[in-house]
């Protein structure tokens, strides 16, 4: 596909950053249509936008990152397929925790801040 530019994000492109995550079910906390998040990146990282035909079409981070969670069916190969590599499983619970029995020796109780 030619006519794609990539270039540095700002904070203008917030609001378009933020319809591109939600657009594909990224509407999560810390996620692209989170504003305190995007504000984090541009402020801390670095984070880059895709412009097709004068308008912003997509988002990413172009440094190396490690990921070890992904609820999209499509994440893992395509996580693959740039280079990233799956080191464990991770496994979602769910469920009454009430129903456990905490192990013997173990208790819980409140901490303060200091």
């Amino acid at each position: 596909m030619t006519g794609i530019t990539v270039r540095d994000a700002a904070a203008a492109d917030t609001e378009a950053i933020s319809r591109i995550a939600i657009a594909t079910g990224q509407d999560e906390e810390w996620g692209g249509s989170d504003p305190a998040y995007v504000s984090h990146l541009l402020a801390h990282g670095r984070l880059v936008v895709a412009e097709y035909r004068g308008a912003v079409a997509g988002f990413g981070d172009s440094t190396p990152r490690m990921t070890f969670s992904s609820l999209h069916a499509h994440a893992l190969p395509l996580y693959a397929r740039y280079g990233l590599d799956a080191w464990w499983p991770l496994l979602y619970l769910a469920g009454d925790v009430t129903a456990l029995r905490a192990p013997a020796g173990w208790a819980v109780a409140l901490a303060s801040l200091a």
